[in-house]
């Protein structure tokens, strides 16, 4: 069985006060002792998948493992 440092099944998440979402259903799976970067353009939803990770943010909806 593998096993996942980090894994998003289905994650929603939007600011208050915003109507656009900062992340709609992102799913992603990083398998322990892997090496990955994410990179992206501005506001694309990198910091905050970083900021749900650390459990700083609660998702709207989904499973942040």
């Amino acid at each position: 069985m593998q096993e996942y440092l980090l894994q998003f099944e289905q994650v929603y998440y939007t600011y208050s006060g915003t109507q656009q979402a900062a992340l709609t259903g992102l799913a992603l799976k990083i398998l322990s002792g892997t090496k990955c970067a994410l990179i992206g353009q501005n506001c694309c939803g990198k910091t905050t998948l970083f900021l749900l990770a650390n459990s700083l943010y609660k998702p709207d909806s989904g499973i942040v493992r």
